[in-house]
């Protein structure tokens, strides 16, 4: 069984953030690890307050897990601040290079709150993109971290190609919000791969950030190339989104565990 670490905020209503990771990771056959960056009161609806865990906890964190388990796979979410990306830069860097790791580079809830101080984006692409497989962000994202505005394909290419001069080796941008059918595109900088598919639903869904990075390290985890790795988290997701239901009063959350739903 793969061991696989998210690093990520806690969400109590568990649509997003480390509980989200956790299902996906459990649902696909790996065994989940989580250290915590961040503690919020949220629900299905909004985010009322976020309290940082402090970068010594976090680092003492991440020194538990190591000296305990060999690690298959990282998979990293909200991190909140400057500190905490330092933290976790620098834990990276005493890694097996070989070891996949997929930043979801999360600056916004689905309800809209920051989840990034802004003065930690300079650091998160300085420091935390060279130590990444993969990013994963989505259009808002990827326009906010590239400075370039997006309304095409060949503009998500522009910015992925904008976003590889911070040194990922992979950056994967969603296309979730452009009209139309969505594409994504993967671009390593001598390879482009397009992913075409389905819009399944209009409705505002938590976690699908969350969810498709975690995926996504379960499968680089499993030693599947890129381009298969993303066609297999599409698939994953295409039957999250289509088993999606609304526990609360708010947004609808992924069916992660769809084999057992009926999906």
């Amino acid at each position: 069984m793969l061991n696989i670490l998210t690093i990520a905020g806690f969400d109590p209503s568990g649509g997003a953030g480390i509980i989200a990771d956790l299902k996906t990771i459990s649902s696909l056959g790996g065994y989940g690890i989580s250290v915590v960056t961040a503690i919020t009161a949220q629900n299905t609806s909004r985010i009322t307050a976020i309290e940082k865990v402090s970068p010594l906890m976090v680092q003492k964190q991440l020194e538990a897990i190591v000296q305990d388990f060999h690690l298959d796979g990282i998979k990293i979410g909200m991190l909140y601040d400057r500190e905490i990306i330092k933290t976790v830069a620098a834990f990276l860097q005493t890694l097996k290079s070989s070891t996949p790791v997929v930043l979801d580079p999360v600056l916004l809830s689905t309800s809209g709150s920051p989840l990034l101080k802004e003065e930690a984006i300079a650091v998160m692409k300085a420091e935390l993109f060279p130590c990444c497989t993969a990013i994963t962000p989505n259009l808002p994202e990827a326009e906010s971290l590239s400075g370039i505005t997006i309304k095409n394909i060949a503009d998500m290419e522009k910015a992925a190609l904008e976003l590889l001069k911070y040194h990922p080796r992979w950056v994967i941008v969603k296309g979730g919000h452009l009209e139309g059918e969505p594409v994504d595109i993967a671009v390593n900088g001598k390879e482009f791969y397009h992913f075409s598919g389905q819009r399944l639903t209009r409705k505002e869904i938590r976690g699908t950030g969350c969810t498709f990075s975690s995926a996504l390290t379960f499968y680089l985890a499993r030693g599947l190339a890129m381009k298969e790795a993303v066609s297999r988290t599409k698939a994953y997701m295409e039957k999250a989104i289509i088993k999606s239901f609304r526990p609360g009063q708010g947004h609808h959350v992924l069916n992660h565990f769809t084999s057992l739903a009926g999906g």
